[in-house]
């Protein structure tokens, strides 16, 4: 059986784990450690693309940082500032080949990759 183009595998949560706790403003790096399962090599041209749920940096994508080939891992690094408002968000990405071909983890490649944040209020001096 060939081994499609498109497809990743989650490997780890490198920072920011879900339910990690943010203040309004702090700067947050998500960064979500992916193995191109795939047969073609990840270059800058592929990006991670907003799916749904709170977008955090108010662009649809952004390009990867790196390139990954075959059997590689890849560090994939989401930068944003913390939302003003308390609560939880959570948000959504799949990775976008220079094709147009959008594909996420999992044995379908379906299931893209997420951050769940909780914003609490600022501690009083």
């Amino acid at each position: 059986m060939a081994i499609p183009c498109y497809k990743a595998v989650f490997v780890s949560d490198v920072s920011v784990p879900d339910g990690a706790v943010f203040h309004p403003g702090d700067a947050v790096v998500k960064t979500w450690q992916v193995m191109n399962a795939g047969s073609c090599t990840w270059t800058t041209d592929y990006k991670l693309i907003f799916d749904h749920g709170y977008n955090f940096i108010g662009v649809k994508s952004i390009n990867l940082a790196t390139p990954a080939a075959p059997g590689e891992t890849a560090n994939i690094t989401l930068k944003f500032s913390a939302p003003a408002p308390l609560g939880t968000y959570e948000s959504y990405w799949n990775l976008q080949g220079p094709a147009g071909v959008i594909f996420g983890t999992g044995s379908n490649g379906d299931v893209p990759l997420g951050v769940k944040i909780v914003i609490q209020p600022k501690p009083k001096p």
